[in-house]
């Protein structure tokens, strides 16, 4: 019994230095990737850390960014406000200069009325009464040189 207890034993340590030469080798692998795993788990920590960094920053940046933004906003609109009143009064004073500019028409047809009825009626009778003023001034001028004269 004892050499099959020996027999046994050395068969137990042959598998087990055989086992250990098969197992070895995949060990170191599983070592390997597990070496590698945890490098790629600190690269993987350290993306983390930078994202939430930008995560943070970018919070940052958009709040300050709505913090300018709104008050500018409310100019805008109170801008766009203005310009809604002046553009009615523009449209007001447009209408009110176009109301002038029909009357200065129509007082431009009066005139122009007015001066077709002098050129046309009145010209020749004109001429007529502005020559006899002129007759009876030379006239009366002549008139008291001669007086003048014979008194000397």
């Amino acid at each position: 019994m004892e050499a099959l207890a020996a027999a046994a034993l050395t068969i137990l340590a042959l598998v087990a230095v055989a086992g250990a030469v098969v197992a070895l080798p995949l060990l170191l692998e599983v070592r390997t990737l597990l070496r590698q795993l945890q490098g790629l788990l600190e690269r993987t920590d350290a993306l983390v850390e930078e994202t939430r960094g930008t995560v943070q920053t970018a919070d940052r940046l958009l709040r300050a960014a709505e913090a300018d933004l709104t008050p500018a906003l409310h100019e805008v609109k109170e801008v766009m406000r203005n310009v809604g009143h002046v553009s009615e009064e523009v449209s007001r004073g447009m209408d009110r200069v176009g109301g002038t500019l029909e009357n200065l028409r129509r007082a431009s047809e009066t005139v122009r009325t007015t001066t077709d009825v002098i050129r046309t009626g009145l010209g020749p009778h004109l001429v007529t009464v502005v020559s006899l003023v002129a007759g009876v001034k030379t006239g009366t001028w002549t008139l008291l040189r001669r007086l003048l004269r014979r008194k000397e």
